[in-house]
């Protein structure tokens, strides 16, 4: 079994642990509430750390949250002068992240209100006519009977950030940005729009880099897929012309870069962004990430991203995540909690065909990713394997 400290952090993790019928063990040990994975213990790493409010005591502001936070840590700054805490988070989880030696977190262990430390651990990351493949653009269809295509609703996203001069992402027929709402924006030629309404970056600590999806990757297409506005005359390559949009067209987004080409996503950084995703209250918190691998010492990390997302439900936010970039076969699911809408990959039926025509005429149909606009028109020399068998 896993030893936990008592509070309400530890009673979640409890019912988790029972409703899915777990026992983890490594190399036939229990796992410890200190996990350092057999490292250095004298060597800095960057550790999540679970703690539970002081008895009979309400916190008045971040302030006091922060202090509480520090107060379990040797001291402020390492040697070479960094902070030692990075993130005090506020309703994703109870804790905080901060650098500190599995020795420290041992002796940690001690202190009234600690509960669990972990260090933290890297994520990996997980078309014009789908809306009309799934009916919602047809007269009786969700977007014009139900939804308003989105109006209204906030997504946030959580990636490698996004490429905000995208027409996807051209605020041109949005309503304004919602009363109230407040969250920053660190773009800022150009910057945040009536579609793109919040973008907000975190690598070890809170950041005021723009959240820039540099390659117009990931980030981009994720954001895209759940709310791009309409763009007339998208193609690629002449081909799939069309009415390009993403699933809610109207819905704005708000960005949270949590996931670097050199690092990846890691767990402290994520956490932190649905952290804020919380607190700026968004509606929908979309999330394309998920664990590289399942070996057993991945499983406790991931499940402190699964009661983040717990707690994200109980604030009324709906989680949107990926089934995972492995399988299709038994337990490749990288998601499996009762509180998320996961979502897996599937093909539409739509095809972009490529031909292939033989010099006796004969003709072989294909699909392509990649369609030339430039056609060959001379034959060239093609190898049958059956001919040299005979021979």
């Amino acid at each position: 079994m896993v030893e936990f400290k008592g509070g309400f952090n530890s009673f979640l993790l409890l019912v988790f642990f029972l409703s899915f019928n777990i026992v983890l063990f490594v190399h036939g040990q229990p796992l410890s509430v200190v996990s350092d994975y057999g490292g250095n213990t004298s060597q800095i790493q960057t550790y999540i750390v679970h703690v539970s409010k002081p008895k009979g005591s309400n916190f008045l502001g971040a302030e006091d949250l922060e202090n509480w936070h520090k107060s379990f840590l040797p001291n402020s700054t390492l040697d070479t002068g960094e902070p030692r805490l990075l993130y005090s988070y506020k309703e994703a989880i109870g804790g905080f992240a901060a650098r500190l030696t599995p020795e420290e977190v041992r002796a940690m262990k001690k202190m009234e209100g600690f509960l669990r430390a972990n260090p933290s651990q890297r994520f990996e990351l997980q078309s014009t006519y789908t809306h009309n493949f799934l009916n919602l653009s047809t007269l009786f269809g969700a977007w014009s009977i139900a939804t308003l295509f989105g109006e209204g609703i906030i997504i946030g996203v959580l990636d490698m950030g996004i490429h905000l001069p995208h027409p996807s992402f051209d605020d041109e027929g949005m309503p304004p940005r919602p009363k109230g709402w407040n969250a920053s924006c660190n773009f800022q030629r150009p910057s945040c729009n009536n579609k793109v309404i919040g973008a907000q970056t975190f690598k070890y600590g809170p950041s005021t880099i723009p959240p820039i999806d540099k390659d117009q990757g990931h980030g981009t297409h994720v954001a895209g897929i759940a709310a791009g506005n309409f763009v007339d005359n998208a193609e690629v390559l002449d081909q799939a012309l069309g009415r390009a949009a993403g699933m809610a067209p109207k819905a704005f987004i708000s960005v949270y870069k949590v996931c670097w080409i050199d690092i990846g996503c890691d767990s402290i950084d994520v956490i932190a962004g649905i952290d804020q995703a919380i607190q700026d209250g968004v509606h929908i918190l979309q999330m394309s990430i998920g664990p590289k691998t399942s070996i057993a010492r991945f499983i406790l990390e991931w499940m402190m991203l699964l009661l983040a997302h717990m707690r994200r439900c109980k604030k009324g936010i709906f989680p949107c995540v990926t089934a995972g970039n492995y399988g299709p076969s038994q337990e490749t699911l990288g998601r499996a909690a009762p509180w998320d809408m996961v979502v897996g990959a599937t093909t539409t039926d739509r095809r972009i065909r490529a031909t292939v025509t033989l010099g006796n005429g004969q003709e072989f149909h294909g699909e392509t990713a990649y369609l030339s606009n430039t056609v060959i028109d001379k034959f060239l020399p093609l190898f049958f394997s059956r001919q040299r068998w005979a021979k």
